[in-house]
């Protein structure tokens, strides 16, 4: 993933020290599979941003596989809750990250939350992988969960919590925190790495604050993705571009839309040559055109126009 201290992590490890608990982070952002590329590596590939490179810093990718670790991680620490902060794009890694963990005490129960447990959860809650989901805010729910856990209690009746006890118990959403309630964010759970951030060219040493939370507004046009949750996904299922158990991912590096007038190939050609058409003149364009082509020869011209553009443009 990218980096961006996640603000609502930071805030569950500070509730939870905040009853007693013990806390320990299993960061995936520095695992690099052979084929993956981050948003901002995406970003970068197709001239949004300009490039960085971390090993300037002197940081690297981990050596290991990310599944082995966090297995060694969770022996060595032996939870008895395991949490998953879950966007859509991230929801293969973490079914692979808890699957890896299966043989552990099956009675520790396994939470997902964040905004692919809120939007998605009638269409995830089936995963045997998952125990329980947080649906909404989850400061208080989880909370409430400690206390039950350490006081040897089955959770249940807990509001923003659905939880697996035979069936589905899909408790009701509570009121939305006062955010002047919750305690500061806990930022020693991540390593050093994780507050650089690429921003402009350049790598920033950042932190991520809230002042509110949520948005007035239902602008059709916000998250432009087909993720669970937005006016676009129930359009995009409607009109069969896309099929309704299909999981988004990142929408830097590739679309799962299939439309009639434009195929995911097309779309990625255009992506990654929009800067192109903006910054160059119209006489330029049909070589841009033979650019969008994801072939070798479109990959040739793409090249070239691309270097042409970072010594212009930087």
């Amino acid at each position: 993933m990218d980096n961006l201290i996640p603000a609502g992590v930071s805030l569950l490890s500070a509730v939870l020290k905040s009853e007693g608990c013990e806390v320990c982070c299993f960061d995936t952002t520095f695992y690099r599979p052979a084929d993956f590329v981050t948003g901002d590596e995406a970003r970068a590939m197709t001239l949004q941003v300009k490039r960085t490179n971390f090993s300037e810093l002197g940081i690297h990718p981990k050596p290991n596989a990310a599944e082995a670790d966090f297995r060694a991680l969770v022996a060595e620490f032996q939870p008895d809750l395991i949490g998953f902060s879950v966007i859509e794009c991230t929801h293969h890694l973490a079914l692979t990250l808890a699957r890896a963990i299966a043989d552990y005490r099956p009675e520790v129960p396994r939470i997902w939350g964040n905004v692919h447990a809120t939007f998605a959860a009638d269409r995830i809650i089936g995963a045997p992988e998952i125990d329980m989901l947080c649906v909404g805010e989850g400061e208080v729910a989880i909370r409430a969960l400690a206390r039950a856990l350490a006081a040897g209690r089955r959770p249940s009746g807990i509001p923003n919590l659905w939880i697996k006890n035979g069936g589905v118990e899909r408790n009701a959403l509570a009121p939305l925190v006062k955010l002047d309630d919750l305690p500061e964010q806990d930022w020693e759970i991540w390593e050093r790495e994780r507050f650089f951030k690429p921003m402009g060219g350049r790598i920033w040493v950042t932190g991520t604050f809230e002042m509110n939370r949520g948005c007035p507004y239902s602008c059709m046009y916000c998250v432009n993705y087909p993720y669970h949750g937005t006016r676009l996904r129930e359009i995009a299922e409607e009109k069969g571009y896309i099929a309704r158990d299909a999981v988004a991912g990142d929408y830097r590096k590739d679309t799962i839309m299939r439309m009639p007038h434009l195929s995911p190939e097309e779309i990625k050609g255009l992506q990654r040559t929009f800067p192109l058409y903006v910054k160059m003149p119209k006489a330029r364009w049909p070589e841009i055109l033979r650019a969008e082509a994801p072939t070798p020869e479109g990959d040739r011209v793409y090249a070239a126009l691309a270097q042409e553009y970072t010594e212009r443009h930087g």
